[in-house]
């Protein structure tokens, strides 16, 4: 029993050990950013109205990825937005998605 239970902590030491800082990299990964962090072209806009033209203040992004590949979670998508105002209608006009 008592074997049983040190074999357990030692296993548990050495797991925590081995994959504690990749752990804490993967978690900490992204949680600051700008927009120079952001692949531009994987951005996908949602809430496009012809009648809100050309405000389109209902439009907003519904996915994105950094640059390298990871997507961005809900709150990440809020943060690139509430941090880059005014961005959602610029990608609108420059790439026509009005029409």
């Amino acid at each position: 029993m008592v074997g049983t239970i040190i074999t357990i902590g030692l296993f548990s030491a050495l797991f925590f050990w081995i994959f504690e800082e990749p752990m804490i990299k993967f978690f900490n990964k992204h949680k600051e950013f700008t927009l120079e962090d952001i692949d531009i072209k994987t951005i996908e806009i949602q809430g496009i109205h012809h009648d809100d033209f050309p405000d389109f203040c209902d439009a907003f992004i519904s996915y994105a990825e950094f640059k390298d590949g990871t997507v961005l979670n809900d709150s990440q998508l809020d943060k690139l937005m509430d941090d880059n105002e005014g961005l959602v209608n610029e990608l609108i006009h420059e790439n026509q998605l009005y029409i």
